[in-house]
């Protein structure tokens, strides 16, 4: 699967909505480190 979900924390999470209608904290709640930690998982399990 070359694909990772991630989840960010706020609360006001999960409302499903295409779009925040307030701010982006969930999405900033994701940090850089676990991004890149995610990635560097999917490409090795994934030559």
């Amino acid at each position: 699967m070359r694909q990772r979900l991630l989840l960010g924390e706020a609360p006001c999470a999960p409302c499903f909505l295409r779009h925040c209608p307030a701010d982006f904290r969930f999405i900033q709640s994701i940090s850089l480190e676990h991004v890149v930690r995610a990635a560097l998982d999917v490409l090795a399990q994934n030559p």
